[in-house]
């Protein structure tokens, strides 16, 4: 598998992803679009939205790995941690 990250901002808001690519028949195919970060900091204060991610792929046997996500960040002024999963299922990524 191919993994890009990448980002954007516009207007203020900015995010960050991975993009994962892998060979299905023959061809290079894009099988996932993981946000890994957010912020609207910058364009609405008064819902200010910040988070990241640590991304960790974990091998379990299948022909992709999965993708566990470890978010912390901060929304409407309250603090949050919470653990998301990604899995392949046989044509793209989905959160388990």
């Amino acid at each position: 598998m191919i993994v890009i990250k990448s980002g954007f901002m516009a207007q203020g808001c900015i995010e960050e992803n991975i993009s994962c690519y892998y060979t299905i028949d023959d061809k290079i195919k894009n099988v996932g679009y993981i946000p890994i970060s957010y912020s609207n900091e910058g364009s609405l204060p008064d819902i200010a939205e910040n988070w990241e991610a640590k991304y960790f792929f974990i091998d379990n046997g299948l022909e992709l790995p999965k993708i566990l996500l470890n978010i912390k960040g901060k929304k409407d002024g309250s603090n949050f941690f919470k653990t998301e999963y990604y899995v392949y299922n046989g044509s793209k990524y989905v959160k388990e």
